[in-house]
């Protein structure tokens, strides 16, 4: 079966041409031929189309084989090429091969035509995969180079313990300018001590050939900085000789984000165990106060025993104060709103503040009188107040001064720069401090949870950020100004509340005395029931008492007489008061609840309840209050939770 070849024939005469297409066929050749005689027409059919083999005349007028062989030269195409000739020289013949020829024949001995061409052709193939192989070595090369110099990890080969090569991301991890800073140096050289001995035994075994697990270690910049990385070796062949190939990936954002974590989880189990400590204080504190009131009230006023329960109740009051400061901190983000005045908060907990800041630090306040109210969850705003003066104690280790002001605010138009505030009213709360300032990098990511100035293990990070997370649920805006050397300044701007005219109180003239109220006290703390009955009875109410809400529920059903109110504790055992209220809003809707607890208002989200009228008496009450509170709703309708 004759082979299908393509050849570009350069011959000026037609008979020649033809001996040598005849010569083709009989080497078991099939030809498809062009035939060309100067150097325009040989570079047309170069280029139109492509061929196996070019065959030349040496001798033609005007060009020749060596011209045509310089034109195939020129095209840089890769095919094989036979000078034809009626007569050459051997010295003709050299100049040829050397010229880039593949072979030479005379004319009248054509029969070597066929073994000339079958080893050009498999030359020119063995050129052509070749070529072929050092293309794809040189495109994996280079997709390896550009793989190792674009790989985020840090990439370090060494030999005989010395850096022989480093990537882009190794000469980034440890401070350097290029890879020459680095190349020839001892790689323990950028180990810390504390590790040195263990990334040495590391590196050991892995030019062994043994499989490491991976390595936390500590690694030294050139600025002398420590750089927490993780790393993994293995053993690879660089330029013939064993090497370890070492991966290290820079682990001390995930390391500070741990211990940040860390933190954030210590802090909330320290906030829930404040909550519940501040909650048993309060029931104490409830059974303190409010039997030393009774005793005093039942006393003479001469009485000698008046001063000293005096001192009692009044160290009581201080006791109740502590443990509010407590649940303030241990509130959660559950907005409890009511109107606030901001002069006001800020009074009370200012001896929180101070406690916290130090002798070393000054705290002042400047207020404007006549400041608007807000509509805001005091808890929360008391917590953005000390988490904005801790943050600035951080800042004044030597001392200062902390100073809290406040002013009404009126936004004619939209602000733009650091705040955005549609035109209306707002309250204008400022902290600010005189310590070390702000660098304007820290201030760019001042709200972001966990980022903190401080080292790692002194702050969760979360305190900016939670105050940010206060002041937007309240629509509110805040912004910070601060220079290096001279403190920083927080500017909280709080929507107005405009508050509703409310209609006239309905007049007492109607309210049944209390001989005609039965109240239903739920409370698992005896003495707390027992205190709470006491107050009741000695007011003319008819007092009926529970452990819990289950048995609450069961002297409704069985009860002869109707409940007019129930005044049941939020946390108990079994059934707690959210759930017997929605109990109630089924068995008996008419009967008016009011809920109390030790722990703040807030409770009610936190057992699924939404504040919508209900009735509220924060632990610990006095007499006067839980008097006041019952009086007020016995005749009230209750309201259901949306």
């Amino acid at each position: 079966m004759k082979v299908p070849i393509k050849v570009l024939v350069v011959e000026d005469s037609r008979d020649d041409a033809e001996l040598l297409l005849h010569a083709l066929k009989k080497a078991d050749y099939q030809p498809t031929y062009a035939l060309v005689q100067n150097a325009s027409a040989m570079k047309s059919q170069l280029e139109k189309q492509s061929w196996d083999l070019v065959i030349s005349d040496y001798v033609i007028p005007g060009f020749g084989g060596m011209a045509a062989l310089n034109v195939l030269r020129e095209s840089e195409l890769d095919i094989p090429f036979i000078i034809l000739s009626g007569k050459i020289g051997e010295d003709v013949a050299v100049e040829a091969l050397q010229a880039g020829a593949n072979d030479y024949l005379l004319k009248d001995r054509l029969t070597r035509l066929g073994p000339a061409i079958d080893r050009a052709l498999k030359e020119a193939s063995q050129r052509r995969k070749r070529r072929q192989a050092e293309q794809a070595l040189r495109e994996s090369e280079e997709r390896y180079r550009r793989l190792v110099e674009s790989c985020p990890e840090a990439m370090f080969i060494t030999a005989q313990d010395r850096i022989e090569f480093v990537n882009p991301a190794g000469v980034n991890l440890l401070g350097a300018n290029s890879p020459v800073e680095l190349i020839g140096k001892p790689f323990l050289d950028f180990v810390d001590s504390e590790f040195r001995d263990l990334v040495e035994e590391h590196l050991r075994q892995s030019l062994e050939g043994m499989e490491g697990p991976l390595l936390e270690e500590k690694m030294v910049r050139l600025d002398g900085g420590g750089i927490l990385v993780e790393s993994l070796a293995r053993r690879i062949q660089y330029h013939g000789e064993p090497a370890v190939q070492l991966l290290c990936r820079d682990i001390s954002t995930r390391k500070q984000l741990e211990h940040q974590l860390l933190n954030s989880q210590k802090m909330e189990a320290i906030s829930r165990l404040a909550g519940g400590v501040a909650n048993d204080f309060n029931n104490l504190l409830q059974v303190i106060t409010g039997y030393g009131g009774l005793i005093r009230s039942g006393m003479a006023p001469d009485h000698p025993l008046q001063q000293d329960l005096q001192q009692i109740i009044q160290s009581s009051e201080r006791a109740i104060s502590l443990t509010n400061q407590l649940l303030a901190i241990s509130r959660k983000e559950v907005a409890a709103p009511e109107p606030l005045h901001l002069n006001m908060v800020i009074e009370q907990i200012l001896p929180l503040v101070r406690r916290l800041m130090g002798e070393k630090i000054q705290c002042n306040i400047d207020f404007e009188k006549g400041l608007q109210p807000v509509l805001a969850d005091r808890g929360q705003i008391e917590t953005l107040m000390i988490n904005l003066a801790v943050h600035a104690r951080g800042s004044m280790a030597n001392g200062g001064k902390l100073e809290f002001h406040t002013m009404n605010f009126t936004a004619k138009k939209q602000y733009h720069g650091q705040v955005h505030l549609k035109a209306g009213e707002y309250v204008l709360l400022t902290i600010s401090d005189t310590g070390l300032g702000l660098s304007q990098e820290y201030q760019e990511h001042l709200f972001e949870p966990f980022f903190t100035k401080e080292s790692v293990g002194q702050n969760t990070g979360l305190g900016l950020a939670t105050v940010y997370a206060i002041v937007k649920q309240h629509k509110g805006q805040i912004a910070c100004t601060s220079e290096i050397g001279k403190g920083s300044s927080f500017r909280i701007y709080l929507p107005v509340f405009k508050q509703t005219p409310k209609s006239p109180p309905p007049s007492r003239v109607s309210e049944p005395s209390p001989s005609d109220a039965v109240i239903l006290v739920v409370e698992d703390e005896e003495v707390l029931r027992e205190f709470a009955s006491l107050i009741l009875r000695r007011n003319g109410f008819h007092v009926l008492t529970a452990q819990d809400g289950a048995e609450a529920i069961r002297i409704i059903e069985e009860t002869a007489h109707p409940v007019d109110l129930v005044f049941t504790d939020v946390v108990m055992p079994r059934i707690g008061g959210a759930d017997l209220w929605r109990r109630l809003s089924e068995l008996a809707p008419e009967i008016p609840v009011i809920f109390t607890s030790g722990y703040p208002r807030s409770i009610l989200f936190e057992c699924g309840l939404q504040d919508n009228g209900l009735e509220f008496l924060q632990k610990p009450y006095t007499t006067q209050t839980l008097l006041e509170k019952i009086r007020e709703v016995i005749n009230s309708r209750r309201t259901k939770p949306g």
